[in-house]
């Protein structure tokens, strides 16, 4: 076999060369067309267990995405300078579009600073934050680096670092499309009629192309965080993290040894 394989390749040098010169062309010609999709369809097998156990928990518990960022200022964490530009990039974070909600230390509520009774816990409006500028800070800084609540979660246990939660507002196009494909799989697999089958094959390709602008919409999200985490560097370590600027972050490397 391999003499004859040299005796092609020596005798049609040429043509074996322009073949494959050929076959190149027409699949560069392609990449255009090829779509990357970092989202659990494409890591994870129709049927998995684990997939069909995170849905049904995500379901029943309501849940959103949401990047992570750190706020380590040279100051003091809860002095007015470092409280000041924490709350003005929490308020440009609010501004980006695609955010649902921005959580810092600023809004939490202080359970213990000082200690408030259960008459008070049933008036939502009385329990103090750090935007109240009557808060002892002292005290609230010590609940945030001893509470269970709060100790490592919103503060860091040396209280010198804080996190802000940046809530994602979900695509509920997707969200539809997906538990209509789900309902649509599962009859087809119980032996649904052709006619469940082409409506989940129009289905299919309605929440490929949905899918295909969330990831649009995600990485222009993510790159508008980051935008804003760079404007105050200057007055804190920033750090941006989370599961949907790793996807963004993994499509574009990709992406970029394609081209």
């Amino acid at each position: 076999m391999s003499s004859v394989y040299q005796l092609v390749i020596t005798r049609f040098a040429s043509a074996v060369v322009v073949t494959a010169l050929a076959l190149a062309a027409v699949a560069f010609s392609q990449l255009d067309k090829v779509r990357l999709d970092a989202s659990s369809d494409s890591l994870l097998l129709q049927g998995d267990p684990d997939l069909a156990f995170f849905e049904e928990a995500t379901e029943r518990y309501e849940s959103y995405e949401f990047l992570i960022m750190t706020w380590e200022p040279d100051s003091p964490l809860l002095g007015e300078t470092s409280l000041s530009g924490l709350a003005a990039m929490v308020a440009d974070l609010e501004q980006v579009s695609g955010v649902r909600s921005v959580t810092s230390a600023l809004d939490v509520p202080l359970l213990e600073s000082p200690p408030i009774s259960l008459t008070d816990l049933s008036d939502l409006d009385s329990i103090p934050s750090l935007r109240d500028p009557k808060v002892d800070r002292t005290l609230a800084l010590k609940e945030f680096t001893s509470s269970q609540l709060y100790k490592n979660l919103v503060v860091s246990e040396g209280g010198d670092l804080t996190a802000v939660q940046v809530t994602i507002e979900p695509n509920k196009e997707v969200d539809r499309l997906g538990d209509l494909r789900k309902s649509l799989r599962k009859a087809v697999a119980e032996g649904a009629d052709a006619s469940v089958e082409r409506e989940l094959a129009d289905i299919e390709l309605a929440y490929d192309q949905a899918t295909r602008t969330v990831n649009a919409d995600r990485a222009a999200l993510v790159a508008d965080v980051r935008a804003v985490a760079e404007k105050y560097r200057d007055q804190s370590r920033i750090f941006v993290g989370g599961v949907p600027m790793i996807a963004a972050d993994m499509l574009d490397f990709v992406q970029d040894d394609l081209v």
